[in-house]
């Protein structure tokens, strides 16, 4: 999967989606990933079709039930490095 554009979302769209957007740009740097565009959002704000993939939380999956699959990075855990890495590491290989 190419990956140029990463939306990371959460209720209100600005305390968890952007701590998760830091997170995200961590993670590309230690990965050497450029050119890859990290935004955050509300979800009310994020529609399909908007990035190439996005981050949330657990408790927001139902909200993303429309996007496909591969497109979303659904962690258990918002402060869980390895988890983070895992998952993003999943979708960049797909």
């Amino acid at each position: 999967m190419e990956v140029h554009k990463i939306l990371c979302a959460c209720g209100s769209g600005v305390g968890c989606s952007l701590m998760l957007e830091s997170n995200v740009q961590d993670w590309l740097k230690s990965h050497n990933k450029t050119n890859v565009e990290v935004l955050h959002a509300t979800t009310t704000d994020v529609k399909p079709g908007d990035a190439d993939l996005y981050v949330m939380s657990r408790d927001l999956g139902s909200f993303a039930s429309s996007f496909p699959e591969e497109s979303k990075v659904v962690l258990n855990d918002l402060v869980d490095a390895n988890e983070l890495n895992e998952k993003l590491s999943a979708a960049f290989s797909r």
